[in-house]
């Protein structure tokens, strides 16, 4: 194993794909066999999700309306936060099983998966492996026992971007415990939390503090609504010397930003968050656009039978199937005790499966044209197909935004990740490999050992581009964030590639979804190349200096 600096995303002496792909190999062993869901486990999901169904039959709102009365049909079934012990009300389902249950939940209702995904994934479910025995655990699983539905509030007006909290809590006057002040806004679950995970700077360092949101000084300011996501409980909240117990600050490793603890639950989390609900939105819409197309006939001939249509319904399908398989890698690659460090993964997973919908959701709405843009309401209005086309465009355009933008994230994956195995400053010696390149896994197809093959090549290009970047500096102003976002986006194209042909291998029903998917993503990955090596020569500084002088 090369030598490396230490970074966010990193264990030492525990692999990663990605991180092997930054050394410039791909890593066959590391991925083939593809991990698959346990049967017997899988059975205990087949099982929820049926229940979880049963508890949506007749009782989900329609869009715009509040999902909040769904979480106590949802707790009284144990499926509130199945994950949980079920002592604490829950089922002590595994982490892919409650996954499983987000999506499904958000197949429904976009907004209903929001409220298990940020309950389930960063709320105080999440936080219950990091609370030792003793009071804060105590406090977690009598409140989840009790039905609570949870939040975490850390964005704040000023944006989650500042590596800094203006929240701040300090001691109480008894010096028992802690007061709470600060403003949250973009607080999902923030309406209807009554447990509420609010970081705050505590002695210079960010930490977290459980909050009851029925003591005092705690107030919803204000419920958001956004163009998608009609429904979601999403709000502004403020905190006016709200008591906190002692016993109720997160315990962490002594770092000043974030823990390795609360990043590996952030990394997972997201997955519930964006990966779920992104799902069902490439699901929904590839039925839809399925459904449409057909039926629908131009001069006698039906829509499929046009090579263009086949073409574009067929990357829908492709990217809906690699949209899966990262959010299957992110959730079950370590399973059975195997020594990964999916972190990377789960990270880039937000990026990868937020654009994967996007990209089918404008695909299907370009397919279904007038049908698509149409509202569900509208079309049932006269009697045609209510497809709810638009809300899904709508909500998949939340996704990406939902957790950081793109270019935030990737920028940040290239500079905290992938540049750090190469950073002169960090001492970072030469991480290119030089070992042969991997023989493509038994089980592809022809075309697919192509990619394969294609996949090492842009491998060891794209770690020869991370050690020519690492050369120059990776944040402040003189950073070149447009070239850090292009390496990040060439990060997730090649990690999502190469699962996708690993899982591939072991699915001969999956070779032609494979293909289709890997040929459009060598395209995505040469317009990056190609911007990486030819940067704008244009003069944006002046363009916006001319933008600032204007009055509007």
């Amino acid at each position: 194993m090369t030598a490396r600096p230490r970074n966010a995303l990193a264990v030492p002496g525990v692999p990663s794909a990605l991180e092997e792909l930054v050394h410039g190999r791909v890593p066959t062993d590391l991925l083939c066999p593809f991990p698959a869901q346990d049967p017997a486990d899988a059975g205990l999901g087949d099982e929820a999700v049926g229940d979880l169904r049963s508890v949506f039959d007749g009782r989900v709102p329609a869009e715009g309306e509040p999902v909040d009365d769904l979480v106590g049909p949802l707790a009284r079934a144990g499926l509130l936060h199945p994950g949980a012990p079920v002592s604490a009300g829950g089922r002590d389902l595994s982490p892919y099983n409650v996954f499983r249950l987000v999506t499904a939940a958000a197949e429904v209702s976009v907004p209903a998966g929001l409220l298990l995904a940020i309950h389930n994934g960063i709320g105080a479910p999440a936080y219950l492996r990091l609370a030792p025995e003793g009071p804060l655990r105590a406090f977690l699983e009598e409140r989840l026992a009790a039905g609570a539905v949870t939040a975490m509030a850390d964005t704040e007006p000023a944006g989650a971007s500042n590596r800094g909290r203006t929240t701040k809590a300090g001691p109480s006057y008894d010096g028992r415990g802690y007061v709470l002040d600060g403003h949250k806004l973009y607080i999902g679950n923030g309406p209807i939390a009554e447990v509420i995970a609010v970081t705050a700077t505590l002695e210079g360092r960010n930490r977290i503090l459980f909050v009851d949101a029925r003591d005092a000084g705690t107030e919803v300011l204000s419920r958001l609504e956004f163009m998608g996501f009609k429904g979601f409980p999403n709000g502004e909240l403020a905190f006016a010397a709200a008591p906190v117990p002692a016993e109720r600050l997160l315990p962490e490793d002594d770092d000043p930003w974030l823990s390795a603890q609360r990043a590996a639950v952030l990394a997972r989390g997201r997955v519930h968050v964006v990966a779920g609900p992104s799902l069902a939105v490439a699901r929904g819409c590839l039925r839809w656009a399925t459904e449409y197309l057909t039926r629908r006939r131009v001069d006698g001939v039906v829509l499929t039978d046009y090579p263009q249509v086949r073409g574009m319904l067929a990357e829908c399908a492709a990217d809906t199937y690699a949209l899966e398989t990262a959010a299957r890698w992110a959730m079950l690659g370590d399973a059975g005790g195997r020594r990964v460090n999916l972190v990377p993964e789960q990270v880039a997973a937000k990026d990868i499966t937020s654009m994967a919908a996007w990209r089918v959701a404008e695909r299907t709405l370009t397919l279904m044209a007038g049908e698509g843009f149409e509202t569900a309401a509208g079309k049932a209005a006269r009697g045609a197909v209510p497809a709810p086309v638009e809300r899904l465009f709508r909500d998949a355009r939340g996704t990406r935004v939902a957790g950081g933008t793109e270019v935030l994230l990737r920028m940040r994956l290239a500079a905290n990740f992938a540049l750090t195995y190469f950073a002169p400053d960090l001492g970072a010696p030469d991480a290119l490999s030089d070992a042969p390149a991997a023989e493509p896994p038994a089980g592809l197809s022809g075309r697919n050992r192509a990619h394969w093959v294609e996949l090492t090549g842009q491998a060891r290009a794209f770690a020869e581009s991370c050690r020519a970047a690492a050369a120059g500096p990776r944040s402040g102003p003189t950073a070149d964030g447009h070239a850090l976002s292009l390496l990040g986006e060439l990060a997730e194209e090649l990690v999502t590639a190469a699962l996708v042909l690993a899982r591939a291998a072991g699915e001969p029903g999956s070779q032609d979804l494979a293909d289709v998917f890997c040929e459009a993503a060598w395209h995505r990955v040469a317009a990056a190349r190609r911007q990486l090596r030819n940067p704008s020569g244009a003069d944006h500084a002046a363009v916006v200096a001319s933008l600032l002088e204007r009055s509007w």
